[in-house]
C-alpha cells in the first residue's frame, strides 16, 4: 500500500539531526560546569527537509508521492522564564 510522505512548508527548511545519546552526554558534561551556558548540540551536518524525504524515499526503496502542505503559524508566547511555541 502506498502512502503519500507528507511534509510541513515548503520543503527548504534546514534541520539537523543528532543521536539522543550524543544529546544527553553533551546535557550531562554541561551540568559540571558552574556557570550559565546555552547548549545548542548538533553533528554539523544540517539537512533541506525535502532532501531528508528523497534520502528516506531511496532508503525504503519507496514509490511513494512526496507532499508538501501549508506549515501551521507559530505563536510566540512570552514570560518572564521561558519563551515557547504554539
Amino acid at each position: 500500500m502506498m502512502k503519500i510522505l507528507i511534509t510541513r512548508g515548503v520543503g527548504k527548511q534546514r534541520r539537523d539531526f543528532t543521536y539522543i545519546d550524543d544529546t544527553i552526554e553533551a546535557y550531562i558534561r554541561l551540568m559540571t560546569i558552574n556557570r550559565y551556558h546555552f547548549l545548542n548540540t548538533t553533528n554539523k551536518a544540517e539537512w533541506c527537509i525535502d532532501d531528508a524525504a528523497v534520502k528516506i524515499k531511496s532508503m525504503t526503496n519507496s514509490s511513494s508521492e512526496i507532499s508538501f502542505i501549508e506549515a501551521p503559524k507559530m505563536i510566540r508566547l512570552f514570560s518572564r522564564r521561558s519563551c515557547r511555541y504554539l
